[in-house]
C-alpha cells in the first residue's frame, strides 16, 4: 500500500510505501482529495518513482509537478517505450530529464528557436539505436502534441538515454570512471605540454567521448573496423595526437582488461587533436 506525504498537485505526489520507501507517484487524479497520511488508491497510480532518500524524492515530485500536464503524460510514454525499445533496466530514471527536454524542445519548436548539437555525428555513429528510439521520441511528440521537433531534438534525446543506461547500477565501470578520466587528462595533458582545465568547453566536451567510449567497453561493443582508409588517415596526419591515444589505450587496458580498437583509436585521436587545437 501507499500512504501519502505531500501532494504537489492532482497528479504528483510524494508517498511511502510498506517498507517505508520514499516514493513519487505519478497518475492522473491520484493526489486528488486525499489527505497526508491516508491510502492513495492503486487504479490511479500510474508510474512509481522510487528515490534513495526522501529529500531526494520532494526534489523530483518538485520538478515534475512544475511541468505541464501534458508534456508529463508524453514523459511517461516516452519512459515506457524506452524500456520496450532499449531494454532499461531502470527506465524510470529517464523520466525527469526526458521531461524537461521535453518541456524546453515543445517550447523551441513554438517560438522557431534553433539549437546546436556538435555531438549530433557522434551519437549516430556510437549509439544508433539510441538515436532511432531519439526520432521516436519525435514522431510521439507529434503524435500526441501536435508539435514537430526538428532531428538535432532526437540526437539529445538519445543522449539522455545513453546517460541513464550509462549510470545506472548495472555498470560497474561507472565507480571507477571519475579516477580514469582524471588520469586521461592528465596523460593527454603531460603528452601535449597543454594545461587543461575542466571548466573549459572543450575539456568538457572531450570528457563526454570519453564516456562513450568508456560505456562501449562496458558494453563490449566496439567500432566497425572497415574503415582502414579512414584510420590511416587520421594517424599520418595526427601523428602527435594518435601517440597520445595509444598511451591511453595502455592505459586503459591495464585497468579494464580490454584496450581500444584502431577505430577507436582513431577516434579518440580525433578529439585529442581537437582538445590540444582549441586549448592552446
Amino acid at each position: 500500500m501507499l500512504w501519502l506525504q505531500r501532494r504537489y498537485n492532482n497528479n504528483v505526489v510524494q508517498a511511502t510505501d510498506d517498507a517505508g520507501r520514499s516514493l513519487v507517484i505519478l497518475g492522473r487524479g491520484v493526489g486528488f482529495g486525499v489527505s497526508k497520511g491516508e491510502q492513495l488508491d492503486p487504479a490511479r497510480v500510474e508510474m512509481t518513482y522510487v528515490l534513495e532518500t526522501q529529500q531526494r524524492a520532494a526534489s523530483i515530485a518538485d520538478a515534475l509537478s512544475a511541468l505541464p500536464a501534458d508534456i508529463l503524460t508524453l514523459a511517461r510514454h516516452v519512459v515506457t517505450a524506452a524500456e520496450d525499445r532499449l531494454g532499461m533496466a531502470n527506465p524510470q530514471a529517464l523520466l525527469l530529464p526526458i521531461a524537461d527536454h521535453l518541456h524546453a524542445a515543445v517550447k523551441r519548436s513554438r517560438t522557431g528557436e534553433q539549437i546546436d548539437f556538435p555531438l549530433e555525428a557522434d551519437i549516430a555513429q556510437l549509439y544508433p539505436q539510441e538515436l532511432d528510439f531519439g526520432r521516436h521520441v519525435c514522431r510521439m511528440t507529434m503524435a500526441e502534441l501536435g508539435v514537430t521537433l526538428p532531428p538535432v531534438e532526437a540526437a539529445a534525446f538519445a543522449l539522455h538515454a545513453v546517460s541513464t543506461q550509462f549510470t545506472s547500477s548495472r555498470i560497474p565501470l561507472a565507480v571507477a570512471m571519475t579516477t580514469m578520466i582524471d588520469e586521461i587528462l592528465s596523460i593527454v595533458s603531460r603528452e601535449s605540454g597543454i594545461e587543461l582545465s575542466k571548466n573549459e568547453r572543450a575539456t568538457a566536451r572531450f570528457i563526454t567521448h570519453i564516456r562513450y567510449l568508456f560505456s562501449r567497453i562496458d558494453k563490449a561493443s566496439t567500432y566497425d573496423e572497415g574503415q582502414s582508409e579512414v584510420v590511416a588517415a587520421i594517424r599520418d596526419s595526427l601523428a602527435r595526437s594518435w601517440a597520445i591515444a595509444e598511451i591511453i589505450g595502455g592505459y586503459l587496458e591495464g585497468e579494464l582488461k580490454r584496450g581500444l580498437s584502431k577505430n577507436e583509436t582513431a577516434y579518440l585521436a580525433l578529439h585529442i587533436g581537437r582538445l590540444t587545437t582549441r586549448s592552446q
